[in-house]
């Protein structure tokens, strides 16, 4: 059972600080994570909060990502063993929430044992999906790309850097992927291929036909 045990520095946040810990720990039971990776074992996790400024600093000595510059959208960090979050206000509460628990995704998958190199797709789909980050515009946004002449293949996705992921929508088309390898085949399935890359590789051809169905169903129902 993993305990979230959040740190923060700031006496005048103890308040939202505890809130905040409890609307997490609930938001990450609810999701049922740990169920989704089978993990058993009794695990405290550290979260640590601390202003923008700070978490840039950390990110830029500690990622291999982002070496000169963090985008402003970084709001959190995770490496193999704790989470870094930008301190949650009343404007962003619900937004830092699951921003927590796409780092705590990430940390959780970071612990699997991965038989190749990473790929970013099914690792920040994954992570984007169970933290429900997907909102109307950002649908609208890919909705609109995926229908013309601009959509990305899986293909390409898998060839980006962290910067060109997400100037390219990586996140929304990782979102989608994950909810279709969910409901077209299982949970299961979707640790396998982040544990065995070449699995997904060897199969991307045949994914990428089953996507474009997944997509058009998954358009259509919002017309």
């Amino acid at each position: 059972m993993i305990k979230l045990n959040i740190i923060s520095n700031k006496k005048d946040t103890e308040y939202i600080t505890e809130i905040f810990k409890d609307n997490l720990m609930k938001n990450f039971k609810d999701k049922k994570i740990e169920d989704f990776f089978n993990f058993k074992e009794d695990y405290i996790l550290n979260i640590y909060l601390d202003t923008k400024e700070g978490l840039d600093c950390y990110v830029l000595n500690n990622s291999k990502s982002y070496k000169n510059e963090v985008p402003k959208w970084v709001s959190g960090f995770t490496n193999e063993e704790c989470v870094y979050l930008v301190y949650p206000n009343e404007s962003n509460f619900d937004e830092m929430i699951k921003t927590a628990i796409h780092e705590i995704v990430h940390l959780m998958s970071y612990n699997l044992k991965v038989n190749g190199k990473r790929i970013k797709l099914l690792e920040e789909g994954l992570a984007y999906y169970l933290a429900n980050q997907m909102t109307v515009g950002r649908f609208k946004k890919l909705r609109e790309e995926y229908l013309s002449e601009n959509k990305k293949l899986l293909r390409e996705l898998i060839n980006y850097s962290s910067e060109e992921f997400a100037s390219n929508n990586g996140y929304f088309y990782g979102f989608f992927f994950i909810k279709f390898l969910k409901n077209r085949y299982s949970n299961s399935k979707i640790i396998s291929y982040i544990t065995n890359p070449n699995f997904f590789l060897k199969d991307l051809e045949k994914l990428q036909v089953q996507f474009d169905e997944f997509m058009i169903s998954e358009f259509g129902r919002y017309n």
